[in-house]
């Protein structure tokens, strides 16, 4: 029970964070959990990983979701108290080093003071890469639909 209120927490979070960007289906708690965790037990169960292959995960959990996720919710003005919670743990338990890594908006070339500021960014990436693709007659599922 103590588990999966720290999930539904940071979930809560997510959910919240998201909505500021325009992202309003992500799945409930039950979902993620048996997404990315499993069942405790059954079929669905997954076994504990070894030590070192947990550490890996964990980094990279903090690096490629956690730490971009924090970055949005700054830009976005939203607090995510569990989530920078879970990774300032993560990055004490393992030694440090993760707090300024990652996805962060900035490193992805989204250097924005306000969240308005950091959609004409985004929305103008989207148009040159678009532009760019059609440009060169690159097409993909969606674009021939």
């Amino acid at each position: 029970a103590r588990h999966r209120a720290v999930v539904s927490a940071m979930a809560d979070e997510r959910r919240r964070i998201a909505s500021h960007w325009g992202v309003r289906e992500l799945p409930d708690d039950d979902a993620w959990l048996d997404l990315h965790a499993g069942a405790p037990a059954g079929d669905a169960a997954r076994p504990v990983p070894a030590a070192g292959d947990a550490e890996r995960l964990i980094r990279c959990a903090v690096i490629g979701s956690l730490a971009p996720l924090l970055s949005a919710a700054e830009v976005a003005g939203t607090p995510a108290p569990a989530t920078r919670a879970m990774t300032t743990l993560a990055d004490a338990a393992l030694g440090g080093g993760m707090t300024g890594a990652g996805r962060r908006l900035q490193a992805m070339g989204i250097d924005a003071a306000s969240h308005d500021e950091a959609r004409r960014i985004m929305d103008g990436m989207v148009r040159n890469v678009r532009g760019a693709r059609d440009a060169h007659g690159v097409r993909n599922a969606r674009s021939e639909r």
